[in-house]
C-alpha cells in the first residue's frame, strides 16, 4: 500500500493573457497543485486543455513559504486585497466586515461581507476597503 503524502501549500506560477500570476494552492503533489490551479481557471480559459495549460501557460511549481488565504483567488483575478477582519465599503451604500468563506467554498471567489447579520457573498469588484 502506498503512503500519502501530507498535503503541502505550493506557488503554482503561470503566464497567460500577458501578465504572469502566481496561485498558492494546498496539494499533496505539486502535480495535483498545477491541476487544482487550472480548474479553478477552467471556466475562465475554457478553450485551453489541462494538457495546453501544462505546456504553454505553467512556469513553475515550488513549495510555499506562505500560508494561502481565503482571498488569494480574488486578489489575483479581480486585484481585491481583502482580509478577513477588513472594514470595506460596498458598491450602492453601505459598509461592513470581510468575514471568513463558507466551509463549503474554502477558497471564495466572492468576498462575504457581515453587515447585520450573517454574511453575504459580493461580487469582488463591489467592495473597496476602508483606509
Amino acid at each position: 500500500m502506498a503512503v500519502r503524502s501530507a498535503p503541502r501549500n505550493y506557488d503554482v506560477t503561470i503566464e497567460g493573457w500577458g501578465n504572469t500570476s502566481t496561485y498558492t494552492v494546498t496539494a499533496a503533489t505539486r502535480a495535483a497543485a498545477r491541476y487544482s490551479v487550472w480548474a479553478d481557471l477552467e471556466e475562465t480559459i475554457n478553450d485551453v486543455s489541462f494538457g495546453d495549460f501544462l505546456r504553454k501557460w505553467v512556469r513553475s511549481v515550488r513549495v510555499s513559504r506562505k500560508e494561502p488565504t481565503p482571498y488569494d483567488y480574488v486578489r489575483e483575478r479581480y486585484g481585491v486585497h481583502v482580509a478577513v477582519g477588513d472594514r470595506v465599503f460596498i458598491r450602492g451604500g453601505g459598509t461592513g466586515t470581510v468575514a471568513e468563506p463558507p466551509a463549503s467554498n474554502p477558497r471564495a471567489s466572492h468576498v462575504y461581507v457581515a453587515t447585520t447579520g450573517r454574511p453575504q457573498p459580493y461580487h469582488p469588484i463591489s467592495v473597496r476597503r476602508v483606509k
